[in-house]
């Protein structure tokens, strides 16, 4: 349920919450990168869905904390696992935040969720595509940055990452994100 827009207006809850989505394959098709030269991409999240106040950066891809306070994320990645080797492979992927200052130091990476892999040889290449999702909450500073990242660990592997992968932020400890106006008009008693 949500309360009715004037009071949430009353409350004076700014709207926090953003969503946006990848227009864009990373790297480009046919090309992939492999994890031992680039274990961790991040996530090109360039079309805004929405963004009431602004918070979300869609050149640069951040998240920028507008008051200190907790902030709770979502992300979802679809991506390709290649196999060449001619071994069996496993691999983990994980899907994290990582909050840097506004000076681009990191100052944590909090996990959202983790994808353990089997790759077979058999055929040979053997590619398999996954879609994980998942919600982490972290502190932050107001001009803090968040940003949405991929890691894969494990065996050599190649990988690439498809359009679709979304990156948004739910709920703030400030109210943000956490009203859901409605019109009382809207539902006669």
């Amino acid at each position: 349920g949500g309360v009715p827009a004037n009071i949430a207006a009353y409350l004076s809850a700014t709207d926090d919450s953003f969503d946006a989505v990848s227009t864009n394959p990373d790297p480009t098709f046919p090309l992939y990168y492999d994890n031992g030269n680039d274990p961790e991409r991040l996530i090109e999240c360039d079309n805004e869905i929405s963004d009431p106040s602004g918070n979300y950066n869609n050149a640069a891809f951040y998240y920028d904390i507008p008051n200190t306070g907790v902030y709770t994320f979502y992300g979802l990645i679809k991506f390709e696992l290649l196999n060449i080797s001619g071994s069996n492979l496993t691999n983990d992927t994980t899907l994290f935040l990582r909050r840097e200052t506004a000076g681009g130091s990191v100052i944590s990476e909090t996990p959202i969720v983790v994808q353990h892999s089997f790759i077979p040889t058999a055929p040979s290449p053997t590619s398999i595509i996954y879609s994980i999702s998942g919600t982490a909450a972290t502190i932050g500073n107001a001009t803090d940055r968040i940003f949405l990242y991929m890691k894969v660990d494990g065996s050599l592997i190649n990988y690439r990452i498809y359009i679709d992968c979304k990156f948004g932020c739910v709920a703030s400890s400030n109210g943000g994100g956490v009203y859901q106006e409605y019109d009382p008009r809207d539902y006669p008693i």
